[in-house]
């Protein structure tokens, strides 16, 4: 990546750099009317059963591809199933894989990912679908990622419930155990024994939308991102297969904490105190480039709030505890700088000012030149860190609002995690500035524990 060397003009995002060519991931939904595509593409992606319900009467048309106006970084084709004697549909879907991964196509026009959809099989139904099988060997040939996904994954625990002999005696958290317990080796037994006797070991997942099997969508999520991965031979965030389709997904936040590192470690996270690429510009530049990265790729819903001035001054404000002040109290932030947030504003020339008694302050730090100084270093770090918070508690709401990022940020503020983050901050640069700090990984190290260190402690997606 190319540095900038003027001054004024805004940090290269590396987002934005790594999905240049290609700023979304491209989807094939293989699956019969039915068997729960739409609900599955409506709770992987956080978009609405009304809008995803596009296909023409009649049937999906694999060529239309569907961009989510709430979702923009997922395009999905849908294709309905095959039934024996029905070669028209399976050679339009052959022949669309075909001619989505030649060589000569743009990566922005090509299929990225196939997921082949089959409900769990009951009764009699087939498991291993007319067609199926050949395309998951033509994707297998094309080193195209492809999953094949049991849908209805709880009709399984249904079926095991309504054996009243079973259940009888269980109360409703020991039947459901049960019917867990029984799903799981109808899935092994049903599932997972004939396609690998017939195909070998392949990416098999089952999944449920249904609360009590919430865990199985998060897993399909992983498996896909680590399939792209794999037939991509890069094991990180930093290509754009991966990124885009983990900021797509809007299930599992730790993927989105895992992206994020990596992106930082690729480049602004990483060498604080020798960074070159902050040469010369301001803090709030700096900072800037690092919002924008983050929020790009949590991706929540309505994210235009969270690039707003507005909404950057209030993480200015949580920083400035760790500038202006020895410590942290132990339960948050001081009240004055809690009731500071919700007036924080950001002046037309990029200075923050906040309410402060019957005054105004200005945090015109936020507008000095970047130096590598312990204050510039801690700064940076809390950023990070506060901000990566702060997206993965607002990654549980549907679509974020202007109350609810209020709340979520007076709620932070007034939390022991604010506290010990800050903390320890403090005793890292006191401890380590400036001798160990000139390692490029060991200041990247520590914004990595501290995330880690709280990442646990906040509510994920259900």
């Amino acid at each position: 990546m190319a540095h900038n060397n003027d001054a004024n003009s805004p940090l290269l995002s590396t987002v934005d750099n790594i999905t240049a060519n290609c700023p979304h991931i491209r989807i094939l939904v293989l699956g019969k009317t039915g068997c729960g595509k739409s609900s599955l593409i409506n709770k992987v992606f956080g978009v609405d059963q009304a809008e995803v319900s596009h296909v023409r009467p009649g049937g999906a048309d694999i060529y239309t591809g569907f961009r989510h106006s709430s979702n923009t970084r997922f395009i999905l084709h849908d294709s309905e199933g095959f039934e024996p004697g029905e070669s028209e549909k399976f050679e339009k879907v052959k022949r669309f894989i075909e001619e989505r991964t030649r060589s000569d196509v743009p990566d922005n026009e090509k299929l990225h990912v196939i997921w082949i959809c089959i409900s769990v099989p009951m009764a009699n139904d087939r498991v291993m679908e007319t067609g199926v099988q050949e395309v998951f060997n033509m994707a297998q040939e094309r080193k195209l990622p492809a999953i094949i996904i049991f849908t209805k994954y709880d009709m399984f625990a249904t079926k095991a419930l309504s054996n009243q002999d079973a259940v009888a005696h269980l109360d409703r958290e020991g039947m459901w155990q049960y019917g867990k317990d029984k799903a799981k080796e109808d899935f092994e037994n049903l599932c997972i024994g004939p396609w690998r006797e017939a195909v070998g070991k392949v990416p098999l997942h089952m999944v449920s939308t249904h609360p009590r099997f919430k865990h199985t969508i998060g897993a399909v999520i992983r498996a896909t991102d680590e399939e792209i991965q794999k037939q991509t031979g890069k094991f990180s965030h930093t290509e754009p297969h991966s990124l885009n389709f983990t900021a797509a997904q809007r299930v599992n936040p730790d993927m989105k904490i895992d992206a994020s590192i990596d992106i930082g470690r690729l480049k602004y996270w990483s060498g604080l105190l020798s960074i070159t690429d902050f040469s010369g510009k301001k803090l709030r530049q700096c900072l800037d480039v690092i919002h924008r990265d983050i929020v790009s790729v949590w991706n929540i819903r309505n994210s235009n709030l969270l690039v707003s001035d507005k909404f950057k001054a209030k993480l200015i404000v949580l920083v400035d505890d760790l500038i202006s002040k020895p410590s942290t109290p132990r339960e948050g932030l001081e009240l004055a700088t809690v009731a500071a947030l919700a007036t924080a504003a950001t002046t037309p020339i990029g200075i923050t000012i906040i309410a402060a008694g019957v005054g105004l302050q200005l945090l015109k730090w936020i507008y000095d030149v970047y130096e590598n100084t312990s204050g510039n270093v801690a700064c940076v770090m809390g950023y990070v860190v506060d901000l990566t918070i702060i997206m993965h508690r607002l990654s549980s709401t549907v679509e974020v609002s202007e109350e609810t990022v209020e709340t979520v940020v007076q709620g932070y503020a007034r939390s022991s995690e604010i506290s010990q983050v800050h903390n320890d901050i403090r005793s890292f640069i006191n401890d380590n500035f400036p001798f160990r700090l000139q390692d490029n990984d060991y200041t990247l190290n520590e914004i990595i524990r501290l995330i880690e260190k709280h990442r646990v402690q906040v509510p994920l997606t259900q």
